[in-house]
């Protein structure tokens, strides 16, 4: 804003001094035609320089606009490809990876297959944060590391060696020449340590991993470059250059405003958080509370027990496979539920065994992560039992 308004302030400037200049012209008496010629051409010249320095300061600062959203939109681009290449189901974590967890059982090969077929591959871990994050999933499923090219050269899929491992401490990897491929072992009490080497024709879930290159980033970065240098080579063609820059302005912004979304999310959630498409954040807690509690730490965290919008996010909620606390409770007034926002309920997703069954003594809701439906696994239960929970946060934009 200070380089915009730098600009007004010069054509302000340069309004009033060319004002003076008319008004001088008009009031002066002239003694000859030449004398009073020479001094129009003096006039008009000064203006045109006038003129020329107030452009090519308007042409530098459009450009350094331009520079800056257009640094602003390579810090969110990253999102906005990543959006392009997943599906709207699979999860989103912030770092431009997305993750799809496997309903079904295969063997590793099958499963990295499967990944391929996806345009992604088998999950590469970069991260302790990373470890913890995909250990929160909750189930058991194959990542993307073996040593099946050369017994103890653990690698992962795309050829880089293991740094960093986070094998279970009883003993693993111990599995020799039979146990060449790798699962994580969500149900492990450790926190982080779940690796665990099996046969590769052992048959589980697996998580697949999508990361976009930074070749947009790179390609907003080549267009700046020859921006800069065309609005110098035009410089002569002043009202031209700046009618470009100004549109290259105006179309740079409304991408990062198509993109600011992502941007917000990111500002708002931690880290470990879980992104989702669509400007959603999701917690999943690895302690148990009961349902009044829950939704403290919730608040606490800026956020609130997750309300379910769609069949859509009720798919991708219970594929964390947790058993934990959603936003949803009865206990203003018997039978009538409502979401934490105060919102009545819509579409719900009770198990088909007669949820809700609990009468005036089952009053908040949970999820059941690894209920057999693919999406009914709602629940009523007493709001002090203690389980874990789920906080939301959203941006509406």
């Amino acid at each position: 804003m200070e380089s915009v308004n730098e600009v007004s302030s010069m054509d302000q400037v340069f309004t009033m001094e060319y004002g003076n200049v008319t008004a001088n012209q008009h009031t002066r008496d002239s003694s000859g035609s030449a004398q009073h010629s020479r001094r129009r051409v003096y006039r008009l010249v000064a203006v045109g320089f006038g003129l020329l320095c107030v452009l090519q300061v308007t042409l530098n600062v459009s450009l350094r606009l331009v520079a800056n959203l257009t640094e602003g939109r390579d810090q969110l681009v990253c999102e906005k490809d990543v959006r392009k290449i997943c599906p709207q189901d699979w999860l989103i974590k912030s770092g431009c990876s997305c993750y799809f967890i496997s309903p079904d059982t295969k063997n590793w090969t099958e499963s990295r297959q499967d990944c391929l077929d996806r345009g992604a591959d088998l999950l590469i871990i970069n991260s302790r944060e990373e470890q913890a994050l995909i250990k929160a999933f909750g189930h058991r499923a194959w990542i993307g590391l073996t040593d099946r090219e050369a017994e103890g050269t653990w690698r992962w899929v795309d050829k880089t060696p293991l740094a960093a491992s986070y094998w279970i401490e009883t003993g693993e990897p111990n599995g020799g020449a039979n146990e060449n491929c790798v699962e994580i072992v969500v149900d492990y009490n450790d926190p982080v340590l779940v690796w665990n080497d099996l046969p590769c024709n052992y048959e589980t879930r697996w998580i697949c991993e999508s990361l976009d290159s930074s070749g947009s980033a790179q390609h907003s970065r080549r267009r700046v470059y020859i921006l800069v240098a065309v609005g110098f080579g035009l410089l002569c063609v002043l009202q031209v250059t700046l009618n470009v820059s100004l549109r290259l302005v105006a179309n740079l912004t409304e991408g990062r405003d198509q993109l600011v979304c992502e941007k917000d999310v990111r500002k708002i959630c931690p880290q470990d958080w879980l992104i989702k498409s669509g400007c959603s954040c999701y917690f999943i807690s690895p302690d148990t509370k009961n349902w009044t509690e829950s939704r403290q730490d919730c608040l606490d965290r800026g956020a609130d027990l997750v309300i379910i919008n769609s069949r859509e996010e009720q798919a991708l909620i219970k594929a964390f496979g947790h058993r934990a606390w959603i936003g949803l409770t009865d206990r203003e007034a018997e039978g009538t539920w409502r979401w934490v926002d105060k919102t009545p309920l819509t579409a719900s997703y009770w198990i088909e065994t007669g949820e809700p069954n609990g009468g005036a003594n089952e009053n908040c809701v949970e999820i059941i992560g690894n209920y057999n439906d693919p999406v009914l696994a709602w629940n009523d239960l007493p709001c002090n039992y203690e389980t874990r929970w789920i906080c939301e946060s959203s941006l509406d934009l």
